[in-house]
Parts: C-alpha cells; structure tokens; sequence
C-alpha cells in the first residue's frame, strides 16, 4: 500500500493550502527574502530537475524556479502543508507572492516504476470523485491532529479528469472550499506526465479566482518541461526496467485500482516475477526437448536391425 499512502500525502495534503502568505513575507521581495536568509535557491533559463531527470526551458518566460529547499519553505512553513521531502522544487510567477500572482506549480518525482496505460478507458469522473473525498476526509483529520488550521474540503471537479495517450500526460483539477470560510474556494490542477521510471507530478495551486492563470501557466511550463533522453516513456525496456502495480486508475487516487480477483492477482504475479519465469519455462522448455530428442533417438536405434533384416530377406 506504499504507493496509495504515498499518493494521498503528496497528492491530497499537498493540495489543501492556504494562500493568506504569512506577514513576514508577503509586502517583501521574495527573491531578495530567500536569498537573505539562506532559504534554497532561485534560478531561472534552462533548470534540470531532480537528478537531470527533466529539464524545464524558462527562458523568456515570467516565471522562476524554487528549488527544493526554497519550495518546501513555501509549501510547509508558508502555506501549512504536511511535509513532504519527494518536492523537486516548484515554479512561480517572477513578482510571487503579490495579490495577483500569488499560486504556484510544484513538481514531484515518482519511481515506483513504468506505468501501464492500459485501464485510462476505464476513468468514471463521479466513482473517482467520491474516491477522492473519502482520501481528503482522512487527510485534514491528520492535519487537525498535527494543529493545521488550513482544512479545506473536496467538493467537485474543476476539470474531470482526461488522458492524452499521445503524449502520455493525465489532467484534473479539483474545487476546494474552506472549513472557516465556506464562501472562499481554492483550485487544484494536476498533470501527470509518465516516463521511462515512473511519472512527474505537476500540481498548480491557487485560489479559485486565480484558476484560469494556474491553467494558463501550466500549460505554458507543460510545454517546457521534457523528460531526459533516456527517461521518456518510450525508453521503457519490458525486460530490464521495473513496472509499477498501477495505472492510470491508481494514479488518481483509487484505492480498488489495486485490489483484483483471481484473474488480477495472477495478472499482478505475471508482472512482477516474469523474469524468472521466462528464465524457468526456458530450462524447462530445454529439458522436454531434451527428453524428447533422447526418446526419439532410442526409437530410431532399435528400428534400425528390422530395417536391415527386412533388406536381408
């Protein structure tokens, strides 16, 4: 269950923020605030994210690049998020945090494994939202436990979820409003983009009067950032590469994604130690053949004295 757990915090706590930036920032230059205190660093032009596994090309663009450090300070001591140490880093307007351009597009990493895209026929909109409001329902009350005052709840779909199996990339987005002020809403848009190794996260964050600039600026980096030679989806090697246990369906949070009859588990074993079996159908497939060839050659040697005898007569 390693893979759920991991989805619910960094997909569901990692979306109910508070964009009210605490006082000692928000009437300050953030770039020059980091710098001055040390917090990560901001970079700009071509960025590599990860270990080289992407790059995004901001070059030209009104954006910039927090890295982890940097992101985290923002996504955790700013915005109250659970921690989260897979953040990559994230992405921000050029003036963040002022009124206007006060959201952000963070990035995370996933390894679990190249993920099979085979079940994105099977997304139903209404059963994956009641899926993810039972998975936010357990996060604030963790986040209730822990003292978090930013407790906001899933509602509806922003944007139902779609697959672009030409360019492999899952897109959603989610309405949000929060427990102390059920008049204010929040967004959430998220992009899956899948590789070689598993899958990068995008998710934007913003209030719901900011919804359209988050689309917008998605979109825009979504075209910018590219899996490494090597990475990308079609690099996948069936025989060397590790396979994730889930889908499309798993990637949206599904808890039954994972669950299977008979027919799935099997499904689930095939995968999983398909090495071995081809390695042990290959021996045995040897042995009959061996066993066979060996049959075969005894059978000619005693049809050979009739043969003569019959020659003889």
């Amino acid at each position: 269950m390693r893979w759920l757990f991991s989805i619910i915090i960094t997909t569901l706590s990692f979306c109910v923020v508070s964009f009210a930036l605490a006082e000692k920032i928000e009437h300050l230059d953030f770039e020059a605030y980091v710098k001055e205190n040390n917090i990560g660093e901001i970079k700009t032009g071509i960025v590599a994210v990860g270990n080289n596994v992407a790059t995004i090309d901001l070059t030209g663009m009104d954006y910039i690049f927090l890295d982890t450090e940097a992101a985290r300070f923002v996504l955790e001591e700013v915005w109250e998020n659970l921690p989260d140490p897979t953040v990559l880093g994230m992405i921000v307007p050029k003036n963040f945090p002022n009124d206007n351009d006060e959201w952000g597009i963070a990035i995370n990493e996933n390894t679990d494994g190249y993920i099979s895209d085979d079940d994105a026929k099977d997304i139903n909109a209404q059963s994956l939202l009641e899926e993810l409001k039972k998975m936010n329902e357990e996060t604030n009350q963790e986040k209730e436990k822990r003292g978090y005052e930013n407790i906001a709840y899933l509602t509806d779909w922003a944007i139902p979820p779609s697959y672009d199996a030409n360019g492999k990339k899952l897109i959603w987005g989610t309405k949000r409003r929060w427990k102390e002020d059920a008049e204010a809403s929040m967004f959430n848009y998220e992009i899956r983009i899948l590789g070689k190794k598993g899958y990068l996260q995008l998710e934007g964050l913003a209030s719901l009067d900011q919804a359209d600039a988050v689309k917008k600026g998605s979109m825009q980096i979504l075209e910018k950032i590219n899996f490494s030679e090597g990475n990308m989806y079609n690099d996948y090697n069936w025989f060397t590469d590790k396979s994730a246990e889930i889908g499309i369906l798993g990637l949206l949070g599904v808890a039954g994604a994972k669950k299977a009859g008979l027919l799935g588990i099997i499904g689930l074993f095939l995968l999983k130690f398909w090495k071995i079996l081809i390695v042990v159908v290959s021996v045995l497939g040897a042995w009959i053949f061996k066993i066979f060839k060996k049959r075969n050659n005894q059978r000619e040697n005693n049809e050979e004295p009739n043969t003569e005898k019959e020659k003889t007569l």
